[in-house]
């Protein structure tokens, strides 16, 4: 797109708008405060590869001011802060907001959209804290799951067992123990990459110097904790 200077606060009067497309354009500056807070009707929104700043809670959008929010994409920005409660709406299928700035915690409220969501990246983010349990109620989640390069801790023991998911990548955070459940539970994953973390020795069996159970789930075909 040839669209250069910045997204104009006059966009907030077009509140019957469905479809938002300014992708891959050379717009920048800060995405205006309350742009979202009359478009009741947006369903799409398209702002990926563009150098925008700002916060997605300053701009207005979510359940309240966009309940019929189907798609948001926002990658490869520069777009910062935590992620509002209420940005998850019940008919949201797609979640694409990697390569930014977004930070805090991994909101459980993503559980709002579990009949819909099927496409979540929000890879090489600074998202603090504990992948929340709401995320395996996902349940037409694509795969794989990438939540590389945050700086999440911990895991859900559930996230080795989601339907349909066979892969996980969580390198380069700070996760510290994998949950007993890859090794132990109805794991369904047959490749997991948890390199470039904390990892620390887990006991089993009270023998604290083994790392971990040997008796991998045959789900499992490739490990990547280097």
């Amino acid at each position: 797109s040839g669209l250069r200077g910045t997204i104009p606060a006059s966009l907030k009067q077009l509140s019957q708008l469905q479809d938002l497309s300014l992708g891959f354009s050379s717009l920048s500056g800060v995405l205006p405060s309350g742009l979202f807070n009359n478009m009741s009707a947006l369903q799409y929104l398209d702002l990926r590869q563009v150098k925008l700043s700002g916060t997605l809670t300053d701009s207005g959008l979510g359940a309240r001011n966009t309940p019929s929010l189907r798609s948001l994409s926002i990658t490869q920005s520069l777009m910062s802060g935590t992620l509002p409660h209420h940005l998850f709406t019940s008919g949201m299928t797609s979640l694409e907001i990697d390569h930014n700035r977004f930070s805090g915690l991994l909101p459980a409220s993503i559980a709002r959209s579990n009949a819909s969501l099927s496409q979540l990246s929000v890879s090489h983010n600074q998202f603090q804290g504990a992948v929340p349990d709401a995320l395996c109620l996902l349940d037409n989640l694509r795969n794989p799951i990438d939540l590389t390069h945050n700086q999440f801790d911990a895991l859900p023991s559930c996230i080795f067992s989601m339907p349909g998911i066979t892969d996980l990548f969580v390198q380069y955070n700070r996760i510290q123990q994998l949950p007993v459940s890859l090794w132990t539970g109805n794991s369904t994953v047959n490749r997991v990459v948890a390199s470039n973390n904390d990892l620390r020795p887990v006991p089993f069996n009270r023998c604290s110097e083994v790392w971990y159970d040997v008796r991998h789930p045959p789900q499992l075909t490739s490990l990547d904790l280097s």
